[in-house]
């Protein structure tokens, strides 16, 4: 792990009081607006394709909407949390994903659909990408990576379990499931605003839109030893989490259109990908401190290409795709970003402290804005089969391993 950074400038807050027991399951049920309001509504999407008359293409643009807004709202949370705090920022994002939630409960078109479920994911964005840097303000640079690993597992709780319960919801109207949405934001607002304090210490900034940039500029054009290895981490990253992000946009289309399973066993199926994901977070938050960060990453990457390249191969040779060993490969190939993300991230945001909100909405941002491209990117090639989201998958994987062996060691 390397040393901190000359940004260093304020302690972390664990050296002058302890954090309460409450702020991991805080940071991760936060970190879980995003999974709750992309992953409950996947069981619902051909079903509102019908109610609104849309093809599934169209509403699969809703995915690649929410994914890219909340990709903006973390570009700007983050540095505006750097000047003025972090609960400001967040309590404001939660606010407007809420009152969005309450907007696509009256809906009438699919263009409606559209721009609200980007409003809302700026929102999202917003609030959620507080939380890497809300570590970073409470914990040490080495230990605020292993801390993140657990956010990551409590907020990986949402996607195991948001499909089953979008599938049981959407029996009641799909507009139950904003519903939720409504209440457990409000929920979270209300948690945030009574019982936890604000992280960032020290005297707070007057809010600049224009100081975005310069903060920007400064963390990426940070050098470790003469190289910008920061940001080379953050690439890879967003690149590795790409194939999770291609996969977000297009399983509805993988499990229930391609092959006719139903919403319930959709639910299966989505959650086998993250319950994999978990395991191999857990495993990467157990042993990073005794294999090392970087070979945690670099072995994960390698694991990934290897998923992918089967995964083309099995949807790709002229024998029609097996569901069970294409949900098996998408599942692997999912899951080592349990791997790769929790410790590429650790390396990365050590380099950080009072730009690590600037710093996390750039990784933030890089991931969801790859994963909306390459999302959309498989839509533009559709063709009724699954070569044009696989072969995504695959690009976004070997660019992530293109990234990692220029890293030095």
């Amino acid at each position: 792990m390397p040393a901190t950074s000359s940004l260093t400038e304020t302690a972390p807050l664990s050296e002058s009081a302890p954090p309460k027991k409450y702020f991991l399951p805080f940071y991760g049920a936060l970190a879980a607006l995003g999974p709750f309001g992309l992953d409950m509504y996947l069981p619902a999407i051909p079903e509102m394709a019908d109610a609104f008359g849309a093809g599934i293409v169209a509403m699969n643009n809703t995915v690649s909407a929410f994914l890219i807004g909340y990709a903006i709202g973390q570009f700007l949370g983050g540095p505006i949390s750097d000047q003025i705090g972090r609960k400001p920022v967040g309590l404001i994002g939660i606010s407007v994903y809420v009152l969005c939630c309450l907007g696509i409960v009256f809906v009438t078109t699919v263009e409606e659909i559209l721009v609200l479920r980007f409003l809302q994911a700026i929102g999202g964005g917003f609030a959620t990408v507080i939380c890497l840097a809300s570590l970073r303000d409470i914990y040490g640079p080495k230990e605020a990576g292993r801390k993140f690993a657990v956010v990551m597992m409590i907020m990986l709780i949402a996607p195991v379990i948001a499909p089953s319960m979008g599938a049981f919801m959407v029996d009641f109207g799909w507009q139950t499931i904003f519903g939720f949405l409504i209440a457990y934001g409000a929920f979270m607002a209300a948690w945030f605003y009574f019982l936890i304090p604000e992280s960032r210490k020290g005297p707070k900034d007057k809010l600049s839109l224009v100081a975005i940039f310069p903060q920007y500029l400064e963390v990426i054009t940070f050098k470790h030893l003469g190289k910008p290895i920061a940001i080379m981490y953050a690439f890879a990253t967003s690149f590795s989490a790409g194939v999770m992000m291609v996969f977000l946009t297009n399983s509805s289309f993988v499990y229930m259109e391609y092959f006719g399973v139903s919403e319930k066993v959709f639910s299966l199926f989505f959650g086998a990908s993250v319950l994999f994901m978990m395991g191999a977070t857990l495993f990467t938050m157990r042993n990073m401190m005794r294999l090392g960060a970087q070979r945690i990453f670099r072995t994960g990457a390698l694991i990934q290409l290897a998923m992918t390249t089967l995964l083309l191969l099995a949807v790709w040779l002229p024998a029609e795709p097996h569901l069970y060993v294409v949900a098996l490969l998408i599942a692997l190939s999912v899951g080592t970003v349990g791997l790769i993300n929790p410790s590429s991230t650790a390396v990365y945001i050590s380099y950080f402290d009072k730009r690590s909100g600037s710093a996390s909405s750039l990784t933030s941002s890089l991931l969801l804005t790859m994963g909306g491209i390459l999302g959309a990117i498989s839509g533009l090639m559709f063709d009724e089969t699954l070569v044009p989201v696989v072969a995504m998958m695959l690009v976004s994987t070997v660019l992530c391993n293109v990234l990692a062996r220029m890293i030095p060691s």
